[in-house]
């Protein structure tokens, strides 16, 4: 006998649909400005911002999820993926990508702006962008320093299967509900 759809689905059995949450993980210089104001405009007063140093986990953001149902949409820096299941919500993770050499471009110019007393932005102001590059390189080998060295491969990969860094990163992507290039996003 064939169990009928829906019939292990908390949802289905309350007749209640699912709550949508959409969770925007913010990848650094990825046009997260401009997505946030897009679910600001779109969700209101529903929409928030959560950050955690150096990450959420995945238990803190769905406990956040779960404590605050008012949520509909957030937006996070240090959101993990993969997204955590909620009961009886739908979560809903939203990435956006760069070209590798753009985001460092954009990268170098935000630093470089920055009023921050900061390794970085003072790197930033006292480089060009070779000497920066070079400088970052040198902290992704001594430090693991990501910020510009498979940044969003190392972001994309826990929320991918099994293999190297990269293989997860594309199965991910594959994966993901959503995933835009920030150069599209005005489309």
């Amino acid at each position: 006998m064939s169990r009928p759809s829906g019939a292990g689905d908390a949802s289905a059995q309350t007749n209640r649909p699912l709550r949508p949450i959409v969770v925007h993980d913010h990848f650094f210089k990825n046009a997260g400005t401009s997505v946030d104001r897009t679910l600001k405009d779109n969700f209101g007063a529903t929409w928030t911002n959560i950050e955690n140093e150096p990450h959420i986990t995945p238990r803190e953001l769905q406990d956040f999820l779960l404590q605050n149902p008012w949520v509909a949409a957030m937006s996070s820096h240090t959101a993990p993926l993969p997204v955590p299941q909620v009961p009886g919500a739908a979560v809903i993770p939203i990435v956006f990508l760069r070209h590798p050499l753009d985001r460092v471009r954009s990268i170098y110019d935000f630093e470089r702006r920055q009023r921050l007393d900061a390794p970085a932005p003072n790197k930033a102001k006292e480089l060009d962008l070779v000497g920066y590059v070079e400088w970052r390189l040198g902290r992704a080998e001594a430090f693991g320093d990501h910020a510009i060295v498979d940044f969003q491969t190392y972001r994309l990969a826990p929320a991918g299967g099994t293999g190297t860094r990269l293989s997860r990163a594309m199965q991910a992507v594959r994966a993901l509900p959503f995933v835009g290039l920030v150069e599209d996003y005005d489309a």
